[in-house]
């Protein structure tokens, strides 16, 4: 299930990116008639080895991601970046598993991305269908105190690996076979003596 909204969201819109080819038209000119031509001798060359690529390990994303120490401690800064953080990393795990225990305990009542995605989750396994696949990559992330120790903007960058949906039987339902990368937007708010998810918001990175 691709990141950026499930199956009710909005679409995210990926812009691509062509390159135009550039030629190089050259000037020909006369050879004079008394040049000498001569063949240089042939040169022996070693062929280089080709190193074999190292494999990129793949997620489980059946396995849920390790629960940050910060969901347990006074709110921060980095308190909200680590709780946004792993918000994104139980999206692939959520579609997976039909484990949405974590997600709803972190998700704010009024958080639309959130109640969103449980409703695609709780959908899709009544239909007996699972995600297979869409591991997350976060390759940035950064926040910003809005409410002094209540109020947190967080920011996170991420990359989402080539994912489907299969069936009972093991049959593939949808595909999305692209890696996706892109920012999702994060309120995160200490509220009650607890983290909770505000709002979320995805875009093209």
């Amino acid at each position: 299930m691709p990141w950026w909204s499930g199956r009710r969201g909005t679409a995210l819109i990926v812009v691509a990116v062509t390159g135009a080819g550039l030629v190089l038209a050259g000037c020909t000119g006369g050879t004079p008639a008394d040049a000498e031509t001569t063949t240089p001798p042939p040169v022996e060359t070693t062929p280089t080895p080709t190193p074999t690529p190292t494999p990129t390990p793949t997620v489980d994303v059946t396995v849920k991601p390790t629960r940050p120490a910060a969901l347990d401690q006074p709110p921060s800064v980095e308190g909200a970046v680590a709780v946004a953080e792993y918000f994104q990393l139980l999206f692939p795990y959520v579609f997976a598993t039909g484990d949405l225990a974590d997600w709803e305990a972190l998700s704010h009542p009024e958080c639309l991305y959130c109640s969103g995605v449980t409703a695609d989750v709780n959908e899709m396994f009544s239909w007996g269908q699972h995600g297979e696949g869409g591991a997350f990559t976060i390759t940035g992330s950064s926040a910003s105190e809005v409410d002094p120790g209540t109020w947190y903007s967080a920011s996170i960058q991420i990359t989402q690996a080539p994912s489907t949906t299969v069936n009972g039987q093991g049959t593939v339902v949808e595909d999305f076979p692209d890696t996706k990368a892109g920012v999702v937007e994060i309120a995160v708010v200490w509220e009650a003596g607890s983290w909770k998810i505000r709002e979320a918001t995805p875009s093209a990175a």
